[in-house]
Protein backbone atom coordinates (compact mmCIF):
# COMPACT_ATOMS: atom_id res chain seq x y z
CA UNK A 1 0.00 0.00 0.00
CA UNK A 2 1.35 3.39 -1.03
CA UNK A 3 0.21 6.55 0.72
CA UNK A 4 1.21 10.21 1.04
CA UNK A 5 1.89 11.37 4.60
CA UNK A 6 1.93 14.98 5.70
CA UNK A 7 4.99 16.21 7.53
CA UNK A 8 3.29 15.92 10.93
CA UNK A 9 2.26 12.32 10.21
CA UNK A 10 5.73 10.97 9.38
CA UNK A 11 7.54 8.76 11.89
CA UNK A 12 11.01 10.26 11.42
CA UNK A 13 12.82 7.42 13.22
CA UNK A 14 11.17 4.80 11.01
CA UNK A 15 11.82 6.96 7.94
CA UNK A 16 15.54 7.36 8.68
CA UNK A 17 15.89 3.69 9.52
CA UNK A 18 14.45 2.83 6.10
CA UNK A 19 16.76 5.27 4.31
CA UNK A 20 19.86 4.00 6.15
CA UNK A 21 19.11 0.37 5.27
CA UNK A 22 18.47 1.10 1.58
CA UNK A 23 21.03 0.09 -1.02
CA UNK A 24 20.89 3.67 -2.29
CA UNK A 25 21.03 5.31 1.19
CA UNK A 26 21.70 9.02 0.95
CA UNK A 27 22.10 12.05 3.16
CA UNK A 28 19.53 13.78 0.93
CA UNK A 29 16.83 11.37 2.08
CA UNK A 30 17.32 11.74 5.84
CA UNK A 31 14.42 13.41 7.63
CA UNK A 32 16.57 15.76 9.70
CA UNK A 33 18.35 16.94 6.54
CA UNK A 34 15.07 17.53 4.74
CA UNK A 35 13.66 19.30 7.81
CA UNK A 36 16.51 21.81 7.66
CA UNK A 37 16.59 22.44 3.91
CA UNK A 38 13.07 21.65 2.72
CA UNK A 39 10.83 22.63 5.61
CA UNK A 40 7.28 21.30 5.47
CA UNK A 41 7.88 18.37 3.09
CA UNK A 42 5.68 15.31 2.62
CA UNK A 43 6.54 11.69 1.93
CA UNK A 44 5.31 8.66 0.03
CA UNK A 45 5.48 5.58 2.27
CA UNK A 46 4.99 1.96 1.25
CA UNK A 47 3.58 -0.33 3.92
CA UNK A 48 5.15 0.01 7.35
CA UNK A 49 8.07 2.12 6.09
CA UNK A 50 9.20 -0.68 3.80
CA UNK A 51 10.14 2.05 1.31
CA UNK A 52 9.95 5.85 1.30
CA UNK A 53 10.12 8.74 -1.16
CA UNK A 54 10.39 12.42 -0.11
CA UNK A 55 8.10 15.00 -1.71
CA UNK A 56 9.56 18.50 -1.49
CA UNK A 57 6.88 20.91 -2.61
CA UNK A 58 6.15 24.61 -2.93
CA UNK A 59 3.03 26.66 -3.49
CA UNK A 60 3.02 29.60 -5.88
CA UNK A 61 0.32 31.35 -7.91
CA UNK A 62 -2.18 28.81 -6.58
CA UNK A 63 -0.14 25.82 -7.82
CA UNK A 64 1.29 22.95 -5.83
CA UNK A 65 4.51 21.74 -7.39
CA UNK A 66 7.39 19.41 -6.49
CA UNK A 67 10.90 20.80 -6.81
CA UNK A 68 14.51 20.21 -5.79
CA UNK A 69 15.70 22.95 -3.42
CA UNK A 70 19.31 24.00 -3.18
CA UNK A 71 21.23 21.40 -1.18
CA UNK A 72 18.97 18.51 -2.22
CA UNK A 73 20.21 17.77 -5.75
CA UNK A 74 18.65 14.29 -5.96
CA UNK A 75 16.00 12.14 -4.32
CA UNK A 76 15.39 8.42 -4.60
CA UNK A 77 12.95 5.63 -3.87
CA UNK A 78 14.65 4.32 -0.74
CA UNK A 79 14.18 0.63 0.04
CA UNK A 80 16.30 -2.37 0.90
CA UNK A 81 17.32 -4.01 -2.35
CA UNK A 82 16.58 -2.73 -5.83
CA UNK A 83 13.32 -0.96 -6.56
CA UNK A 84 10.82 -3.03 -8.49
CA UNK A 85 9.12 -1.89 -11.67
CA UNK A 86 5.71 -1.83 -10.00
CA UNK A 87 7.03 0.54 -7.32
CA UNK A 88 7.38 3.48 -9.69
CA UNK A 89 3.93 3.64 -11.25
CA UNK A 90 2.14 4.33 -7.91
CA UNK A 91 4.63 7.11 -7.18
CA UNK A 92 3.84 8.89 -10.42
CA UNK A 93 0.11 8.35 -9.91
CA UNK A 94 0.19 9.86 -6.41
CA UNK A 95 2.28 12.77 -7.62
CA UNK A 96 -0.01 13.50 -10.57
CA UNK A 97 -3.13 13.27 -8.38
CA UNK A 98 -1.84 15.60 -5.67
CA UNK A 99 0.44 18.07 -7.45
CA UNK A 100 0.07 20.28 -10.50
CA UNK A 101 3.68 19.91 -11.61
CA UNK A 102 6.84 18.03 -10.70
CA UNK A 103 10.54 18.57 -11.33
CA UNK A 104 12.33 15.56 -9.87
CA UNK A 105 16.00 14.57 -10.11
CA UNK A 106 15.77 10.86 -9.44
CA UNK A 107 18.86 8.90 -8.45
CA UNK A 108 18.23 5.64 -10.24
CA UNK A 109 20.30 3.53 -12.59
CA UNK A 110 17.29 1.51 -13.75
CA UNK A 111 16.62 3.55 -16.87
CA UNK A 112 14.70 0.78 -18.61
CA UNK A 113 12.19 0.55 -15.77
CA UNK A 114 11.73 4.30 -15.73
CA UNK A 115 11.16 4.40 -19.48
CA UNK A 116 8.22 2.05 -18.98
CA UNK A 117 6.75 3.73 -15.90
CA UNK A 118 7.17 7.36 -16.92
CA UNK A 119 6.11 6.98 -20.54
CA UNK A 120 4.96 10.31 -21.89
CA UNK A 121 6.81 12.33 -19.26
CA UNK A 122 9.71 14.63 -20.05
CA UNK A 123 12.87 12.72 -19.13
CA UNK A 124 16.57 13.35 -19.57
CA UNK A 125 19.72 11.95 -17.99
CA UNK A 126 22.02 14.10 -15.88
CA UNK A 127 25.17 13.09 -14.06
CA UNK A 128 26.55 13.11 -10.56
CA UNK A 129 30.15 12.27 -9.72
CA UNK A 130 31.33 9.93 -6.97
CA UNK A 131 34.78 8.65 -5.98
CA UNK A 132 34.96 5.07 -4.70
CA UNK A 133 37.46 4.96 -1.82
CA UNK A 134 36.91 1.41 -0.64
CA UNK A 135 40.12 -0.51 0.02
CA UNK A 136 42.26 2.18 -1.62
CA UNK A 137 45.37 3.74 -0.12
CA UNK A 138 46.03 7.45 -0.62
CA UNK A 139 48.88 6.87 -3.09
CA UNK A 140 46.60 4.79 -5.29
CA UNK A 141 43.90 7.46 -5.15
CA UNK A 142 46.43 10.09 -6.25
CA UNK A 143 47.32 7.92 -9.24
CA UNK A 144 43.72 8.36 -10.36
CA UNK A 145 44.04 12.17 -10.48
CA UNK A 146 44.25 13.70 -13.94
CA UNK A 147 47.51 15.20 -15.20
CA UNK A 148 45.96 18.67 -15.13
CA UNK A 149 44.83 18.28 -11.53
CA UNK A 150 48.27 17.11 -10.45
CA UNK A 151 49.76 20.20 -12.10
CA UNK A 152 47.22 22.45 -10.34
CA UNK A 153 48.05 20.89 -6.97
CA UNK A 154 51.77 21.47 -7.54
CA UNK A 155 51.00 25.09 -8.46
CA UNK A 156 49.12 25.62 -5.19
CA UNK A 157 52.00 24.06 -3.26
CA UNK A 158 54.53 26.32 -5.00
CA UNK A 159 52.54 29.34 -3.82
CA UNK A 160 52.51 27.94 -0.27
CA UNK A 161 48.72 27.72 -0.07
CA UNK A 162 47.87 26.61 3.47
CA UNK A 163 44.95 24.19 3.94
CA UNK A 164 43.27 23.94 7.33
CA UNK A 165 40.35 21.98 8.70
CA UNK A 166 38.47 23.74 11.44
CA UNK A 167 35.18 24.88 12.91
CA UNK A 168 35.33 28.58 12.15
CA UNK A 169 32.01 29.27 10.44
CA UNK A 170 32.69 33.03 10.47
CA UNK A 171 35.71 32.62 8.20
CA UNK A 172 33.72 30.26 5.96
CA UNK A 173 30.99 32.85 5.50
CA UNK A 174 33.48 35.65 4.89
CA UNK A 175 34.80 33.71 1.88
CA UNK A 176 31.31 32.70 0.75
CA UNK A 177 29.84 36.21 0.85
CA UNK A 178 32.72 37.56 -1.25
CA UNK A 179 32.55 34.88 -3.93
CA UNK A 180 30.83 35.22 -7.29
CA UNK A 181 29.22 31.78 -7.00
CA UNK A 182 27.47 32.76 -3.78
CA UNK A 183 26.07 35.93 -5.29
CA UNK A 184 24.88 34.05 -8.37
CA UNK A 185 23.31 31.00 -6.73
CA UNK A 186 22.89 31.46 -2.99
CA UNK A 187 22.37 35.14 -2.27
CA UNK A 188 18.72 34.89 -1.26
CA UNK A 189 17.24 34.66 2.23
CA UNK A 190 15.40 31.42 1.42
CA UNK A 191 18.78 29.84 0.54
CA UNK A 192 20.97 31.51 3.17
CA UNK A 193 19.06 30.65 6.32
CA UNK A 194 18.79 26.88 5.58
CA UNK A 195 22.50 26.85 4.66
CA UNK A 196 23.41 28.49 7.97
CA UNK A 197 21.18 26.08 9.88
CA UNK A 198 22.70 23.04 8.14
CA UNK A 199 26.28 24.11 8.81
CA UNK A 200 25.49 24.86 12.46
CA UNK A 201 23.79 21.47 12.83
CA UNK A 202 26.68 19.64 11.18
CA UNK A 203 29.33 21.27 13.35
CA UNK A 204 27.31 20.75 16.54
CA UNK A 205 26.81 17.05 15.79
CA UNK A 206 30.39 16.55 14.54
CA UNK A 207 29.26 15.25 11.16
CA UNK A 208 30.21 18.43 9.33
CA UNK A 209 33.65 19.57 8.17
CA UNK A 210 34.76 23.09 7.29
CA UNK A 211 37.87 23.36 5.15
CA UNK A 212 39.72 26.62 4.44
CA UNK A 213 42.53 27.60 2.08
CA UNK A 214 44.79 30.54 2.98
CA UNK A 215 47.20 32.60 0.94
CA UNK A 216 49.53 34.54 3.26
CA UNK A 217 47.00 34.37 6.11
CA UNK A 218 44.14 35.51 3.87
CA UNK A 219 41.27 32.99 3.41
CA UNK A 220 40.67 32.48 -0.32
CA UNK A 221 38.60 29.26 -0.51
CA UNK A 222 36.12 27.55 1.80
CA UNK A 223 34.33 24.21 1.65
CA UNK A 224 31.71 22.43 3.76
CA UNK A 225 31.15 18.67 3.78
CA UNK A 226 28.99 16.23 5.74
CA UNK A 227 29.35 12.51 6.41
CA UNK A 228 26.46 10.04 6.61
CA UNK A 229 26.41 6.24 6.39
CA UNK A 230 30.01 6.03 5.19
CA UNK A 231 29.61 8.64 2.45
CA UNK A 232 31.21 12.10 2.50
CA UNK A 233 29.16 14.76 0.69
CA UNK A 234 30.77 17.89 -0.76
CA UNK A 235 27.89 20.31 -0.18
CA UNK A 236 29.33 23.83 -0.58
CA UNK A 237 32.48 25.23 -2.15
CA UNK A 238 33.26 28.93 -2.47
CA UNK A 239 36.40 30.60 -3.70
CA UNK A 240 37.74 34.05 -4.48
CA UNK A 241 39.32 35.12 -7.77
CA UNK A 242 42.78 34.60 -6.29
CA UNK A 243 41.72 31.18 -4.99
CA UNK A 244 40.80 30.15 -8.52
CA UNK A 245 44.02 31.56 -9.92
CA UNK A 246 46.18 29.76 -7.35
CA UNK A 247 44.26 26.45 -7.66
CA UNK A 248 43.37 26.45 -3.97
CA UNK A 249 40.34 24.22 -4.53
CA UNK A 250 42.48 21.49 -6.06
CA UNK A 251 44.85 21.37 -3.09
CA UNK A 252 41.97 21.59 -0.62
CA UNK A 253 40.17 18.66 -2.25
CA UNK A 254 43.36 16.58 -2.24
CA UNK A 255 43.71 17.20 1.52
CA UNK A 256 40.06 16.32 2.11
CA UNK A 257 40.62 13.00 0.34
CA UNK A 258 43.87 12.37 2.24
CA UNK A 259 42.31 12.96 5.66
CA UNK A 260 39.07 11.06 5.00
CA UNK A 261 39.98 8.17 2.69
CA UNK A 262 40.29 5.59 5.49
CA UNK A 263 37.06 6.69 7.19
CA UNK A 264 34.58 6.60 4.33
CA UNK A 265 33.75 4.36 1.37
CA UNK A 266 32.51 7.02 -1.09
CA UNK A 267 33.23 10.69 -1.76
CA UNK A 268 30.09 12.23 -3.27
CA UNK A 269 30.98 15.41 -5.18
CA UNK A 270 27.31 16.24 -5.67
CA UNK A 271 27.60 16.27 -9.42
CA UNK A 272 26.89 18.70 -12.19
CA UNK A 273 26.32 18.84 -15.93
CA UNK A 274 28.15 22.17 -16.02
CA UNK A 275 31.33 21.25 -17.93
CA UNK A 276 33.82 23.06 -15.67
CA UNK A 277 32.39 21.58 -12.45
CA UNK A 278 32.08 18.10 -13.91
CA UNK A 279 35.67 18.36 -15.21
CA UNK A 280 36.84 19.36 -11.71
CA UNK A 281 35.10 16.37 -10.11
CA UNK A 282 36.20 13.80 -12.69
CA UNK A 283 39.79 15.02 -12.43
CA UNK A 284 40.03 13.49 -8.95
CA UNK A 285 39.14 10.04 -10.26
CA UNK A 286 35.40 10.32 -9.66
CA UNK A 287 33.03 8.48 -11.98
CA UNK A 288 29.72 9.59 -13.47
CA UNK A 289 26.55 8.11 -12.02
CA UNK A 290 23.18 8.56 -13.75
CA UNK A 291 20.49 10.89 -12.46
CA UNK A 292 17.15 10.84 -14.28
CA UNK A 293 15.48 14.23 -14.60
CA UNK A 294 11.69 13.89 -14.69
CA UNK A 295 9.63 16.90 -15.71
CA UNK A 296 5.91 16.19 -15.58
CA UNK A 297 2.56 17.82 -14.91
CA UNK A 298 -0.46 19.08 -16.75
CA UNK A 299 0.48 22.72 -16.10
CA UNK A 300 4.04 22.59 -17.45
CA UNK A 301 3.14 24.04 -20.90
CA UNK A 302 1.31 26.94 -19.21
CA UNK A 303 4.18 27.65 -16.85
CA UNK A 304 6.67 27.50 -19.71
CA UNK A 305 4.61 30.08 -21.61
CA UNK A 306 4.40 32.35 -18.54
CA UNK A 307 8.18 32.22 -18.18
CA UNK A 308 8.56 33.19 -21.82
CA UNK A 309 6.31 36.18 -21.16
CA UNK A 310 8.46 37.24 -18.21
CA UNK A 311 6.26 36.20 -15.29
Amino acid sequence: MFRILNHSEIDFNAWDNCVSKADNASLYGKSWYLNILAGNWKGIVKGDYEAVFPLIFRKKYGMNYICQPMGVPTVAWYRAGKAYENDYAPILQLVSENFDMADINLLCGEREILNQCFAGECMSTAKKQCLDMRDQCFDRLIQGFSRGHKYSIRKALRHAIDIKQGFDADVFWSVAFASDSYRQHCGYADNLEPMKALISWGLKNQSGQIWLAYNKMEPISAGFLMEADGVLYFLYLFTSASGLQLCANHLMTREIIRVNHQKIRTFDFGGSNIPSIRFFNLGFGAKDEPVVEIRSGRLRPIVHKLKQLGF
